[in-house]
């Protein structure tokens, strides 16, 4: 029998229970199996086969403000009438699971789980893990090789007002040739946004794979690694969209395919 790939999930020690749970049914319904990762829930790295770094609380600025296969790939799924459907009806739900699993600090930052990813990061890019980042996540893989962030993104919603919504309600436009448009087969998707900081100065090695049309970077690539990618957007939430729920098949295929070649 198969082993299933391990996948490692990190979060916070406290709170951040909605994005894990919905995070490991991603990895579930692709056939993996994921171990939640927190700053005082470690997890030897040599027993995973991909790394998710997840969203959560912003990242302090002394981060970056110095620097300016055994898997059958499934058919390609069409979202029916039925499940736009269900969409109107699961969002909401989404909504008021995140409201009840959320824990309110006074503090947004978290110095230990900074530190700690930062880490995990290094220690699996040593080993040529498959790495996912999303949203924070997708920030702490920028900063990690040089990059730096914008604190606040308003200004640049000036025309319109900044969206913050499990919805998907912002349109991403992305590049070809990626792994991500190769995921997502498709060349532009309309995405959530639970952000209010976004990547900056893109780190050498990194490219932009996924932007706005306002110019906001929405996903990112490492060039010369296997696979690395980090989106801005939180595709756990979405996961009636079949675009999502291919980009956590792809990833978990990239896992099984690691530790078969490792």
């Amino acid at each position: 029998m198969k082993q299933k790939p391990r996948i490692g999930i990190t979060g916070p020690d406290h709170g951040g229970l909605a994005a894990w749970y919905f995070t490991a049914l991603a990895i579930l319904m692709q056939g993996g199996c994921p171990v939640r990762i927190t700053p005082n829930r470690k997890f030897d790295i040599v027993k995973i086969n991909g790394l998710i770094i997840g969203g959560g609380a912003d990242i302090a600025p002394e981060h970056y403000q110095s620097v300016e296969n055994d898997f059958e790939q499934p058919a390609e799924e069409d979202d029916s009438i039925f499940l736009r459907l269900l969409m109107f009806i699961v969002y909401p739900l989404i909504y008021f699971a995140r409201r009840i699993l959320s824990t309110k600090q006074a503090n947004t930052l978290d110095y230990k789980r900074d530190a700690f990813e930062i880490g995990l990061l290094k220690q699996a890019t040593e080993r040529k893990l498959p790495v996912l980042g999303i949203c924070r996540g997708a920030q702490i893989i920028n900063i990690y090789f040089g990059g730096s962030l914008h604190e606040d993104i308003s200004e640049f919603y000036s025309e319109r007002p900044l969206p913050r919504s499990v919805f998907p309600t912002k349109e991403i436009f992305i590049e070809e040739n990626s792994h991500l448009a190769t995921a997502l087969k498709n060349k532009h998707c309309r995405v959530n946004s639970l952000h209010h900081q976004a990547m900056k100065k893109i780190s050498e090695g990194l490219w932009v794979t996924a932007e706005e049309d306002n110019t906001i970077v929405q996903a990112i690539e490492h060039r010369d690694y296997p696979f690395m990618l980090g989106v801005q957007w939180h595709p756990e939430y979405l996961l009636l969209d079949s675009r999502q729920r291919q980009l956590f098949f792809y990833f978990v295929e990239r896992a099984c395919n690691w530790s078969l070649n490792s």
